[in-house]
């Protein structure tokens, strides 16, 4: 649960962190924030990947995996900013009772920052968020010359290419709506921090809303790629390249 209140903000948390420390909480949090910003890059990445691979041969591994590890550097800043930024976890308790008096967190782990305008807490504020829009733009604009792509080749395709690139737009489609979830945070987190509606339900949205990114983004893909489809329904995914084709495309037809 994130508690934005004036100039400050606090993370209460619950579970089996919270019997060890706040802090290995707090770490775990900021761990999970990584984790959607980087299945938000890497939903980029697919559509220009897919749009590569139609217009030129495939890249080699050594290039996609150099591109994985620069996607997963960008984070890097943030993560260990969110880390080290926490204030005394009694003095943000302290400052929590003051300002939400109504509350009840005696009995739940805390951490927090006291002051949201510090220098070094703008710069980890504006690496989790800004890049949100710029990403999803740039997701929209890729999905689209992937779509436009197809139908150009269409002509030159076979069916069964032209209904495998299809499957794969389709997955990434619906990869697209995902980041839309993390917006809906942002602009709740924007309307607490400036205390014009807060509650602990609203509170517990901030966070519950986008953090399930990074498990839906792979369960997408599970359900809609071979041979991860495969391995999902116990069938046998070690055939012939020609029959997980053909399977694929039965798959695509249904």
């Amino acid at each position: 649960r994130i508690i934005p209140a004036g100039r400050m903000v606090a993370c209460v948390y619950d579970g089996p962190c919270a019997l060890h420390s706040s802090f290995l909480c707090h770490c775990l949090f900021v761990l999970a924030l990584a984790c959607y910003s980087q299945s938000i890059y890497l939903i980029a990445a697919s559509f220009g990947y897919r749009l590569y691979v139609l217009k030129r041969n495939s890249p080699s591994t050594w290039q996609v995996l150099l591109v994985c590890v620069v996607l997963a550097l960008c984070n890097l800043p943030s993560l260990i900013l969110f880390i080290l930024l926490p204030d005394d976890p009694d003095a943000v308790r302290r400052a929590i009772n003051f300002t939400r008096p109504e509350y009840n967190l005696d009995h739940y782990a805390i951490e927090g920052k006291l002051n949201i305008f510090e220098p070094r807490m703008m710069v980890a504020i504006s690496a989790a968020t800004l890049p949100n829009l710029p990403v999803l733009i740039c997701i929209c604009v890729l999905r689209r010359k992937v779509m436009t792509e197809i139908g150009e080749q269409s002509s030159k395709m076979s069916a069964i290419t032209m209904k495998l690139h299809s499957a794969l737009a389709k997955v990434l489609s619906l990869q697209t709506l995902l980041p839309i979830s993390f917006s809906f945070s942002i602009f709740i987190y924007i309307l607490c921090q400036s205390d014009t509606i807060y509650s602990p339900t609203i509170e517990h949205f901030i966070s519950e809303v986008g953090l399930p990114v990074p498990l839906l983004s792979p369960v997408i893909t599970l359900f809609f790629v071979q041979p991860y489809r495969a391995i999902r329904s116990g069938e046998d995914f070690m055939q012939s390249p020609a029959e997980n084709i053909v399977r694929t495309v039965k798959r695509v037809n249904l």
